[in-house]
């Protein structure tokens, strides 16, 4: 009786053991998607930042570009040709 009692025992420690063991595993796996996902998240704002870090960069550069050649006596229809920027554009720093 008291070995099919510690057997019994030993079963359900087993049963608990496994159970335990397969909740680790899941808790794991969920945590690790997260942080999956939160990487991903960060490389996509990385990706976004460098994107628009480079149109300001490129906007600054062609507003420096317009202010020099208005600046040097460059016509409008000049600076056009040579940045094929837009007219008005052109035309609004002109009076600045």
């Amino acid at each position: 009786m008291q070995a099919q009692k510690s057997l019994s025992s030993i079963s359900s420690d087993r049963d608990l053991w496994i159970a335990q063991y397969r909740q680790e595993i899941y808790e794991r796996d969920r945590f690790s998607d997260r942080e999956g996902l939160r990487k991903e998240a960060r490389e996509e704002g990385l990706a976004e930042g460098i994107k628009q870090g480079k149109e300001l960069g490129k906007t600054e550069t062609e507003i420096k570009f317009i202010k020099n050649a208005l600046e040097m006596g460059f016509s409008v229809s000049q600076i056009i040709k040579l940045s094929g920027l837009p007219e008005a554009e052109i035309k609004s720093y002109r009076q600045k």
